[in-house]
């Protein structure tokens, strides 16, 4: 018998294991240190709006800028800073003020910001899915006229296309023509730049992804010295940290790729970018680990922010990924309610294959002497149940002595502090309440155990006599009401209390309905009741606790410690 009920017990261990395998997957990413900034990137999107409404904010005091500004200098400047506001918020503000700084930079006869209002306009066109138009563009610009700075913006802008292209078909960016043409500038803008220029970490990961291990490593450590101090809080800790989550893909560092994927995201949110991928990545990550609801929620807002910005490629992308979670969605959903009817199956199963046993084993009792051990032990282990319930009812018993003691007592105060039949009525009802709440308790308990043994449920006794959480609610309830009846008496008695020691020493109670133990002691000698033995069972604590606790308190007084006691017993009028 004992065989069958442990391979039942490893049957249904086994199944509730299942789950636990299943959420397992693709653990590596959720390091401590991840789950927290999940966390705290969930508190970022609570609060997007927010970050909107700065941006907004600044934007508007721009606008104002711009829209005083008469010189065409100043206001190609104005609608510049205009544009990189809009940049990666609202393509077609952006587009609107990129084609403004164009206008103003030929009136200026400036080639210069020419180039740099074009080089705008492309990356506009790139972010909304007009790569077509966008690489046509790119192919009019003359590289050979530019400067540096304009050069390493070209070289930005052509791995933005080629990124935007890739994404029809994956991350990653062939070897083609095209990517080596690339490269090629980028090998010949790094020639020229210095890491501060707020592209470079951008660039230079990007190239350093195809190169070899020591490359990546440099390329690595130099965006970690950016990003050490940052609060990643603007575009480009947006993008050095996203270039790093890709070079810590490459080395199979899983925790890392998805830290500064989080934290790409943070600063995305923050500088209310809408032209977000970092998020979308770690939506993915999410979803290989069975965080369905959180990966969903963050589609949802990629989703939100690439309709908002009209970018028709991560629209499209986007569009993707939410049919991949909300199919996984389905299945997971799907295989839950199998996994979940198998188990009331297999529930099921034991019950009766439980209820079998038991019968036949009554049966085998009255008919074989083998079982009656089993007999003998069922009535051990009811008599030790029985007597697990006796000390239980005795603790109830203690209780309500405790509690007609106190009540004696507080009507014995009650009678010589006032002679109103008002007060009298009130307090003795009071106690006779709870005397009676207690009593039918008391009989309830008293029913479910007599209901039990006649069962002969000896299992559900020994469930209910072994756990102390009975006794300990019904003496909490206890104290609760001994401390608003104690407070309706002597309103007085706490201030009274204070009166007797130190200033500094002075109590303040958490609750004004509730007393602290040391209070709560002196309010039984207020009672009358003097002796730290019957104080000690009335609280249920130990009489060294209570002896500590009142030489602590006398050590405290502004009067000698003799005469403690009896003053406590002269503190507070009873109320009528």
């Amino acid at each position: 018998m004992n065989s069958v009920f442990f391979h039942i017990f490893i049957s249904v261990l086994f199944l509730f294991n299942l789950s636990g395998v299943a959420n397992a997957r693709n653990s590596d990413y959720l390091t401590n240190e991840n789950i927290g900034l999940l966390n705290t990137l969930d508190s970022l999107l609570a609060h997007a709006d927010y970050y909107v409404q700065v941006k907004e904010d600044r934007i508007s005091r721009l606008l104002d800028k711009f829209m005083h500004t008469t010189d065409t200098e100043q206001k190609y400047w104005a609608a510049t800073g205009l544009y990189e506001e809009y940049e990666a918020f609202d393509s077609d503000s952006a587009m609107a003020y990129a084609d403004r700084c164009y206008s103003l930079a030929r009136q200026l006869g400036r080639e210069d910001l020419t180039i740099n209002a074009e080089l705008n306009r492309i990356y506009v066109l790139t972010a909304t899915g007009l790569l077509d138009k966008a690489e046509a563009a790119l192919h009019k610009l003359d590289a050979s006229q530019m400067n540096s700075g304009q050069l390493l913006t070209y070289c930005d802008r052509n791995i933005n296309l080629a990124s935007h292209r890739d994404q029809y078909v994956g991350y990653s960016m062939p070897d083609t023509a095209e990517s080596r043409r690339i490269n090629l500038m980028v090998d010949r803008a790094m020639a020229q730049i210095q890491a501060p220029q707020w592209s470079y970490g951008w660039i230079a990961g990007w190239n350093g992804l195809s190169e070899a291990g020591d490359y990546r490593v440099k390329i690595s450590a130099a965006l970690l010295s950016r990003l050490q101090n940052n609060k990643f809080e603007t575009r480009e800790d947006a993008l050095d940290a996203y270039v790093l989550s890709r070079i810590y893909d490459y080395s199979g560092d899983k925790p890392s790729k998805l830290k500064y994927l989080i934290l790409s995201a943070m600063a995305d949110i923050r500088g209310s970018v809408r032209e977000i991928a970092s998020l979308e990545e770690v939506a993915g990550i999410l979803m290989d680990t069975g965080d369905f609801e959180r990966a969903n929620n963050y589609i949802n807002y990629c989703i939100a922010c690439a309709d908002s910005y009209h970018s028709r490629v991560r629209m499209a992308r986007l569009g993707q990924v939410k049919d991949r979670i909300l199919s996984t969605l389905y299945h997971h959903s799907k295989e839950q309610g199998e996994a979940n009817r198998r188990m009331v199956v297999i529930l099921i199963t034991v019950v009766v294959a439980l209820v079998l046993m038991f019968l036949f084993i009554i049966r085998q009792m009255r008919q074989l002497s083998v079982s009656r051990k089993g007999l003998s032990e069922a009535n051990a282990n009811l008599h030790i149940n029985i007597e697990e319930l006796h000390k239980t009812r005795e603790e109830l018993n203690d209780a309500n002595a405790r509690l007609s003691e106190l009540y004696a007592n507080a009507r014995k105060n009650a009678e010589i502090l006032s002679d109103t039949n008002e007060a009298k009525e009130k307090y003795i009802a009071s106690i006779f309440s709870i005397c009676s709440e207690y009593i039918t308790k008391l009989d309830d308990f008293r029913k479910n155990i007599h209901r039990l043994i006649v069962a002969g449920k000896s299992d559900e006794l020994l469930r209910i006599t072994k756990t102390p959480e009975l006794p300990y609610n019904e003496m909490k309830e206890l104290y609760r009401h001994f401390d608003r009846i104690f407070l309706q008496m002597y309103p007085e008695f706490v201030a009274d209390f204070n009166t007797l020691l130190r200033e500094e020493e002075r109590i303040v109670l958490r609750s004004p309905d509730f007393l602290t133990t040391e209070l709560r002691i002196y309010a039984l000698v207020r009672l009358g009741l003097n002796d730290s033995v019957k104080i000690a069972k009335f609280l249920h604590i130990s009489v060294q606790t209570v002896y500590n606790t009142r030489q602590r308190t006398r050590n405290k007084a502004i009067i000698p410690k003799e005469t403690f006691a009896d003053a406590v017993m002269k503190l507070g009028k009873a109320s009528i």
